[in-house]
């Protein structure tokens, strides 16, 4: 079960950087190293945030999100997660991310709105409208990746 959840997310990480890959940078965003890990760290602890609902979001979109990206910090955190969180424990990811909506079998998911709350079926990733940050773990309950997921 874990090899085959480490391929799907290979899979869909390769899928994301192939399609950011030809990305341009706005003439201001040059010098800014969007890849840098530290870099991201920081951006997850100082925007990721809980609301009064108990849903999560990004305060501010990343320093270098160009305009093909939606101004949410989500697909940063999903491309770069997967580089800067892989091999981290499950105490990293709290430590970071904070505790997640819910824990299913090798995975965390952060709730980020209303429509994930009761459609959840097991393991299945289908929840229509949800859209969520996922967490992969491996047997050993180390990051294998991360990524974000939304059902219409």
């Amino acid at each position: 079960m874990g090899k085959v959840i480490l391929r799907l997310m290979q899979l869909v990480c390769i899928s994301l950087i192939l399609s950011c890959s030809d990305k341009k940078l706005l003439p201001s965003q040059k010098n800014f190293v969007c890849d840098d890990c530290l870099t991201f760290k920081t951006y997850i602890l100082n925007n990721w945030a809980l609301d009064s609902a108990g849903y999560f979001h990004f305060k501010n979109a990343p320093v270098c999100e160009g305009p093909d990206y939606v101004k949410t910090g989500f697909r940063y955190t999903g491309l770069m997660g997967h580089k800067c969180f892989k091999g981290q424990t499950v105490d990293s990811i709290i430590y970071y991310l904070g505790q997640p909506s819910v824990k299913i079998n090798n995975r965390f998911d952060y709730y980020m709105n209303a429509k994930c709350q009761g459609k959840a079926r097991g393991d299945k990733p289908n929840i229509p409208g949800c859209i969520r940050l996922q967490v992969y773990f491996d047997e050993d309950k180390k990051v294998v990746g991360v990524g974000g997921m939304t059902r219409e």
